[in-house]
């Protein structure tokens, strides 16, 4: 069974140092506020019905405390998309969300411990709208 995974995030940085190389701890962030909000969300519809099961990520690391060009932050940017996400998601979906860039500051570099900060917050699950929205609204970078 295939995850389509959606990322918010908003820095290009890829985690490769020697520490870091196992495909769990690597991260990648795009350079796109809210990759989520890219994809229609009649799209998510049927590849959630298709594929079955949904990872959302959030990038949760310093730089999202930047301001975005709307004037909102980047963590309240992505938060927004996903929120948008959720709330566009059919009620047979599976979902689930996973944090990234929370809990190790790594002052801006891709360090090991930087890279393997990951958090998996809400398991792949039937989905819960009030609950998976008030989780993405309680994450702070």
């Amino acid at each position: 069974m295939r995850v389509l995974a959606i990322i918010a995030a908003a820095s290009v940085a890829l985690c490769s140092t020697a520490a870091a190389a196992s495909p769990a701890n690597q991260t990648t962030r795009p350079a796109a506020v809210a990759a989520a909000a890219q994809v229609p969300a009649s799209n998510l519809a049927t590849q959630t019905d298709e594929q079955g099961k949904l990872l959302l990520m959030l990038d949760a690391s310093g730089s999202m405390k930047a301001k975005d060009p709307s004037g909102l932050t980047k963590i309240e940017a992505a938060k927004k998309a996903l929120t948008g996400v959720v709330g566009a998601l059919p009620a047979t979906a599976q979902v689930g969300l996973r944090v990234y860039g929370a809990q190790v500051d790594g002052k801006g570099k891709p360090t090991p411990a930087a890279c393997a900060d990951t958090r998996l917050v809400a398991p792949i699950a039937p989905l819960d709208k009030a609950g998976l929205t008030s989780t993405i609204g309680a994450i702070k970078a």
